[in-house]
């Protein structure tokens, strides 16, 4: 970076770039439970840096967008819209007569020595939109050293409750073998759109296998199994059989 200046000078810059060899997935860890009627969503951030440069305690930003500087016909992303969130608390508070000096110092007083007993707030990851993007600003610094292998980092945990945003389901396939599968439909009611990657999931705390989470955008319903369900198992049987003949010579036989 070469800078020229007519006279001395004391200036601050910032300045941004893109870096080559370097990208990130979304990996996730699925905990359901049939027994509980519980299914918890942790997401996290597989990231890939091979730049050079070792990253030391710095801000990390996750982002769905893709930066480029290809000129190309322009691309139409979605926008998902959410619903306004009536605050009544705020709303109801207007009109009111304001408390006086001494109540505001009395209530003061009491709300420092109840927040001494409250246990300090866990750090969450800040989701915010960037246009038709969102951009994930990780609570805690990270250092992420330039390597050939992944490094996993937490990005936000979720739970869900049978109901709109979850069903558990049994699904059998006779034409392939006797076992059951239990699934769970679930619908993406998060802050965050879900990108495609790779699933480990444990059903009743026992670890089942891998699968692939499917793009979800906010308000998307997708099917994902769970494993097997070891205590129903099901099979065909021929309950009745009906023959009849039509016709006099070589008629035709239906079964």
């Amino acid at each position: 970076l070469n800078i020229f200046s007519a006279k001395d000078a004391e200036i601050k810059i910032d300045f941004s770039y893109l870096i080559q060899n370097t990208y990130w997935n979304m990996l996730y860890d699925v905990r359901a439970s049939r027994e509980n009627g519980r299914l918890g969503l942790s997401v996290y951030g597989d990231v890939y840096q091979k730049t050079g440069e070792d990253w030391n305690e710095v801000k990390l930003f996750l982002s769905t967008g893709s930066p480029s500087n290809n000129v190309e016909n322009p691309s139409f992303y979605p926008w998902y819209l959410n619903a306004y969130e009536y605050d009544e608390e705020k709303s109801s508070s207007r009109g009111k007569a304001m408390p006086s000096a001494k109540m505001k110092k009395a209530e003061a007083g009491a709300q420092e020595a109840y927040d001494e007993n409250i246990p300090a707030a866990i750090p969450q990851t800040a989701v915010s939109e960037k246009g038709a993007f969102v951009e994930m600003e990780l609570p805690l610094r990270q250092s992420i050293v330039s390597s050939d292998r992944n490094q996993k980092k937490f990005i936000k945990e979720y739970s869900f409750i049978p109901g709109k945003e979850l069903n558990f389901n049994y699904e059998i396939y006779l034409w392939q073998n006797r076992s059951s599968f239990i699934t769970a439909e679930l619908t993406n009611s998060t802050d965050i759109p879900w990108m495609q990657g790779e699933a480990q999931v444990f059903f009743e705390n026992e670890y089942t296998g891998k699968i692939q989470i499917p793009f979800m955008p906010s308000g998307k319903k997708e099917t994902i199994f769970l494993g097997k369900e070891t205590r129903i198992s099901a099979e065909k049987i021929l309950v009745k059989k009906y023959e009849d003949t039509k016709g006099g010579f070589g008629g035709k036989r239906r079964i």
